[in-house]
């Protein structure tokens, strides 16, 4: 499906706004249809240069939406329900998720230094 999103392409350049082809939701995935999304300070030293992670990368990790579709595994009834989220998800078993300092989970620094998403996470959809 066709989305437009804000993409870095290089760090210290201005975003560019452009038509991106996003796949269907996999198994244990859910599509939200962001109605906000919140640009934070690791979004800022992604884009200043200073947290170096593969780009092109869409910035704004945290936003609020619907559940539009989901993948399997994920029950159907989910489909138009409101959420908030994170492009990140913490652990939950890392130290600096134990001590309730889920900003700083390990897994979710490993994930954004990577471009990607770790394989199921105990704060996914089910």
């Amino acid at each position: 499906m066709k989305i437009e999103a804000a993409v870095l392409r290089e760090a210290g350049r201005q975003l560019e706004v452009e038509e991106l082809e996003l796949e269907e939701p996999r198994r244990d995935e859910v599509l939200v249809r962001l109605d906000a999304s919140g640009i934070c300070r690791s979004d800022l030293s992604l884009a200043d240069g200073k947290w170096p992670a593969p780009l092109p990368m869409v910035l704004g990790h945290e936003g609020a939406g619907t559940i539009a579709a989901v993948g399997d595994g994920v029950d159907d009834a989910r489909v138009g329900e409101d959420v908030v989220l994170t492009f990140t998800p913490a652990c939950g078993r890392c130290r600096f998720c134990l001590q309730g300092r889920v900003n700083l989970c390990l897994q979710a620094a490993r994930c954004m230094d990577d471009g990607a998403l770790t394989p199921r996470s105990p704060s996914a959809a089910t």
